[in-house]
C-alpha cells in the first residue's frame, strides 16, 4: 500500500482526494466551532468516501480512480444543490455571501478530481510503466 508503483496522474488524483476530505472536514469545522451551528448532514459523508477512495487507491488504482469519478459527480451535484436552494450556513451569513465559500471550494476541488481521474484512465490504469 504505497504511492510507489503509480502514474503520476494517479498520484495527483490520489492526492486531490486528500485535499478534498481536509476541505471538507473544514467547513462544517469552522461552521460548529465558529458559529455553534451545524451544517446539514450529507456535508459529513462526503469527506469520509474521499477518505475510502484514498485508502482503497493504495491498493486497487482503478477501483478508486472510476469511485472518484463517481463522488465528484455526486459531490459536485449535491454542493451545486446547497448552492442553489441558498441553505442557510453561518459562515456564508457572516461574510455576507449568498454561499459559502466552503461550498464552492468542493466543487472546484471536486472537478479537479473529477479531470485527473478521467485523464488518469484515459492513459491507462494508472500503473507506472
Amino acid at each position: 500500500m504505497s504511492l510507489r508503483g503509480l502514474s503520476s496522474g494517479a498520484k495527483w488524483a490520489l492526492i486531490m482526494m486528500l485535499v478534498a476530505m481536509v476541505a471538507g472536514v473544514i467547513g462544517p469545522l469552522v461552521s460548529t466551532c465558529a458559529f455553534g451551528q451545524a451544517p446539514p448532514p450529507f456535508v459529513y459523508v462526503l469527506p469520509g468516501g474521499w477518505l475510502v477512495l484514498f485508502l482503497v487507491g493504495l491498493a486497487r488504482i482503478r477501483v478508486a480512480l472510476v469511485g472518484g469519478i463517481v463522488w465528484a459527480v455526486l459531490d459536485i451535484v449535491l454542493s451545486a444543490i446547497m448552492m442553489v436552494d441558498g441553505v442557510e450556513v453561518s459562515v456564508a451569513a457572516a461574510l455576507g455571501v449568498p454561499v459559502s465559500p466552503f461550498a464552492v471550494l468542493s466543487v472546484v476541488v471536486s472537478a479537479v478530481v473529477f479531470s485527473l481521474c478521467v485523464r488518469s484512465l484515459k492513459q491507462g490504469s494508472g500503473m507506472a510503466a
